[in-house]
């Protein structure tokens, strides 16, 4: 048996420091103002401000772990993409964009990182490929609260937990939260599926047993603990290795 891929770091150490020089010319060049940029030959509008726009502004945001999936695409021919918690639309853009996988549904409750996704969808003329829903993906159905993460780092925006919530707080809203297997009645097919939730994974797969038991499935599951392992076992699925805080799981 092989013994599960490890590596610590995203991006290589040459890339980092091209991408160090990156941010400077962009810095210089563009300030705190948007502008638009290219990754992975595809299009999107960053700023210098939040750590994801950076990251992909300086080609260097999950490197490593979109090669991976994109070689995994090549070689599996996967029938669509989920993207769960897609802020704005880097990993739905790129597989899809570069042709890798055929479509693309991706799942974005933060109105503010669901703009940019929108808008990054219709710069790469994706709009027929990449679906949008605004709703998140739980365990069952349900009106819960949603904090916003903060301005430097959009992608920590995330479901609030019992005694966290506070409804007068300023970025904080309900949103509808959905069963995957209520939204998504697919079987027998080949699905990519990459989750990044903020810490309500584990209620994600509750709400999607089904699906991940009727498919052939790759998961790309953010994790910085071994809290969704026992359940994913139990699903049949076995741990192929980690890039970074990514976990990648199948069950073939």
């Amino acid at each position: 048996m092989k013994h599960p891929f490890v590596h610590t770091r995203s991006h290589s150490w040459l890339r980092r420091q091209i991408g160090s020089v990156r941010k400077l010319w962009f810095r210089w060049r563009h300030g705190k103002a948007p502008f638009e940029t290219r990754y992975f030959d595809t299009r999107f509008v960053c700023t210098l401000g939040d750590s994801v726009s950076k990251g992909i502004a300086v080609n260097t945001y999950d490197n490593r772990q979109l090669r991976f999936l994109m070689d995994w695409a090549r070689r599996e021919k996967p029938d669509r993409f989920y993207d769960i918690g897609a802020n704005l639309g880097l990993y739905a853009c790129v597989l899809v964009g570069q042709g890798v996988v055929a479509s693309a549904v991706a799942f974005e409750p933060d109105r503010n990182n669901r703009r940019l996704l929108e808008r990054n969808i219709a710069l790469n003329r994706l709009e027929e490929r990449i679906a949008v829903r605004d709703y998140a993906l739980g365990r069952e159905e349900a009106e819960l609260a949603f904090r916003e993460g903060a301005q430097d780092n959009r992608g920590t925006s995330r479901i609030v937990g019992e005694g966290e919530s506070d409804g007068a707080s300023a970025g904080q809203y309900a949103v509808t939260v959905m069963p995957f297997d209520r939204v998504a009645d697919v079987a027998g097919e080949t699905l990519m599926i990459k989750m990044d939730c903020e810490g309500f994974e584990s209620e994600v797969i509750a709400g999607m047993r089904q699906a991940l038991g009727r498919n052939r499935c790759l998961i790309q599951i953010e994790a910085f603990d071994d809290d969704n392992a026992e359940s994913l076992k139990s699903l049949g699925y076995r741990h192929i290795g980690t890039i970074h805080a990514d976990q990648y799981w199948v069950n073939f």
